[in-house]
């Protein structure tokens, strides 16, 4: 999506929590993303274009960097919806796709749902081949 003003990584990373930890780094289509975790409920984010301004974020993602960066003062269903959200621009962007940002979110809350509501079926995605 962008990349990042030269002072983001001056934030402070989220306090502890025990989930945190095991979300660090993901593969996306053999791509290594890093995550980084920010002890705020939002950031704000320079706009481009005609109506230069900025916005207020809870994720954004640099392509470039490899980097997704999520404001982790949030409830935990929020994040775990803000990062599938920004893993879902990764593989589209990866996939060489153009996606708008309604699709994105309805593909996310989707897939949280589907995915949350039926553990068998986690279970047997990630489960092995054979």
């Amino acid at each position: 999506m962008t990349d990042f003003a030269p002072d983001w990584k001056k934030q402070e990373p989220i306090s502890k929590k025990p989930w945190v930890d095991e979300v660090y780094r993901l593969s996306i289509l053999g791509m290594s993303y890093d995550v980084a975790w920010l002890a705020v409920s939002s950031f704000e984010q320079e706009l481009d274009g005609e109506d230069d301004g900025v916005e207020l974020r809870m994720a954004d993602i640099s392509f470039e960097q490899a980097m997704i960066r999520i404001a982790g003062a949030n409830p935990q269903r929020v994040l775990l919806m803000t990062l599938l959200h920004e893993v879902i621009h990764a593989i589209m962007y990866q996939s060489g796709q153009i996606v708008d940002e309604e699709t994105v979110r309805a593909l996310a809350y989707g897939l949280l749902d589907v995915l949350r509501a039926n553990p068998h079926f986690v279970k047997f995605l990630t489960g092995p081949i054979r």
